[in-house]
């Protein structure tokens, strides 16, 4: 019966690719219908190769398609969603054309269990080969990032440091004339006021300094240190806009939290979520952010930052951490990239969901 099947295939060869190419609505304006025709044809041939070769050489037949038409879909970033779909189709519409000429009988019925087995083969294949190209373009693409980041950030530290003794050394002055000032006039009104505020300006360009200066991989250790000690930290820092944005921040983190991670990296990983935040709270009416530390039973350290600007849709949340993902006009999309890949490095997990009310992150860090 198999001969039989073989025999029919080859001989309405022309008739079932052009049923199959009709069922998969190949337009003819199609830049790519070359190639699917082509795919087409050489399916059909590992069917009609799966009831007439033996394992080995079916085998080798089926992972040179595989690998040709994986290479194909990940060059044009398809999801292998649509080209298993369109395999099922293809699939049935040949199981339908031998049944309507040949009947169903047990025969007909085992040979179409051995095209199937081929069928099923080529998809696993196919799949396995798509995932290894995908990974390894991950990978490559991962390490240009880091590469073009790297830079970003030496080209940063440099323009920060100057910009920062820039603005030092006017201050400075400022505050050796207001010192002279004091001395002359000790009750002239507002002098301590202008003192502080030289002193926080002060501090906060030092600790703006501390935030972009550059720092060799290999010249980064882990420290153990307390969580609240570095979200106040980061608070300080942030507290002018937050002021001026009329930001509620409210802190649950208990004092004997401590963490044991590269304090520089993650200061910087905090840092670009409360400031995502920021930028997602710019039109609230009643803006908050929620910073949350506590440890879970799973022994783990769960951090969540929380927000309840606008909800981030279930498109972009799903693909938040591949790079040039975002949703500033103005944005580089690796931000939160990098802040994943810190968290990993670190053997912790960086994760985000959006509802109507909140947007939260949360981080899990192992206990120290």
């Amino acid at each position: 019966m198999q001969n039989k099947i073989v025999e029919l295939l080859l001989l309405q060869k022309d008739e079932i690719l052009d049923l199959m190419g009709k069922q998969l609505n190949i337009s003819t304006t199609d830049p790519l219908k070359d190639t699917k025709f082509e795919n087409i044809a050489l399916i059909f041939n590992i069917y009609i190769d799966s009831l007439t070769k033996n394992e080995c050489d079916l085998n080798t037949s089926l992972k040179a398609i595989a690998s040709k038409i994986a290479k194909e879909k990940a060059s044009i970033d398809l999801h292998l969603n649509k080209f298993i779909k369109k395999m099922n189709v293809i699939r049935d519409e040949l199981f339908i054309f031998i049944e309507d000429h040949l009947g169903s009988s047990s025969e007909i019925k085992q040979s179409k269990e051995v095209i199937l087995k081929a069928h099923d083969a080529l998809l696993d294949y196919t799949v396995s080969e798509y995932i290894k190209i995908m990974v390894n373009l991950g990978i490559q693409e991962k390490e240009q990032l880091s590469e073009a980041h790297k830079e970003r950030l030496i080209m940063l530290g440099q323009m920060t440091s100057t910009f920062v003794h820039e603005i030092r050394n006017p201050l400075t002055s400022i505050k050796g004339f207001v010192q002279l000032l004091k001395a002359e006039y000790p009750d002239l009104k507002y002098l301590d006021i202008i003192t502080d505020e030289i002193k926080q300006l002060n501090d906060r360009l030092t600790l703006f300094l501390a935030f972009s200066k550059k720092k060799q991989q290999e010249n980064l250790q882990p420290t153990r240190y307390a969580l609240k000690d570095l979200i106040q930290e980061i608070e300080t820092f942030l507290y002018p806009s937050l002021v001026f944005k009329n930001i509620e921040v409210i802190t649950d983190i208990h004092e004997t939290i401590c963490i044991t991670v590269h304090r520089e990296e993650f200061r910087q990983v905090l840092l670009n979520i409360l400031l995502n935040a920021l930028d997602a709270l710019e039109h609230s009416t009643d803006p908050k952010i929620m910073i949350e530390g506590k440890v879970m039973s799973t022994e783990t350290i769960e951090i969540k930052i929380a927000n309840n600007g606008p909800k981030i849709s279930d498109e972009l949340i799903s693909d938040i951490f591949k790079p040039f993902t975002t949703t500033k006009k103005a944005g580089t999309g690796i931000g939160l990239f990098v802040c994943n890949q810190i968290i990993e490095k670190n053997n912790g997990t960086l994760f985000c969901s959006s509802t109507v009310d909140w947007t939260t992150f949360v981080i899990t860090l192992p206990k120290t």
